[in-house]
């Protein structure tokens, strides 16, 4: 058999293993890119709910006192809260 037939079987063979490593890659990034997108989809779904909480609270707390200003500290603190609670669901859902 000659070198050159042999260097081609070799070079053939190496292309081969390259060509399964890409798909399988190829295969692993897809995988990996689905799984971040269903991931930031969900944190904009939290994000838009966290947003509308506070928009509820604003105007609740505009509804109970007349205005934006007195009893400032008790606002902050409402609004702790509710992004305590919701970083917490964040969490917990991240985990599953």
């Amino acid at each position: 058999m000659c070198i050159c037939t042999l260097q081609e079987a070799a070079h053939s063979q190496e292309l081969a293993q390259w060509d399964a490593q890409i798909r399988a890659r190829n295969d692993e990034l897809t995988q990996l890119t689905s799984e971040n997108t269903r991931c930031l989809t969900a944190v904009a779904e939290y994000t838009r709910s966290q947003m509308d909480m506070e928009d509820t609270l604003t105007n609740t707390q505009v509804r109970l006192c007349g205005c934006l200003h007195c009893n400032a500290i008790s606002h902050v603190m409402l609004l702790h809260v509710v992004t305590g609670l919701c970083m917490v669901v964040i969490e917990t859902l991240a985990r599953t």
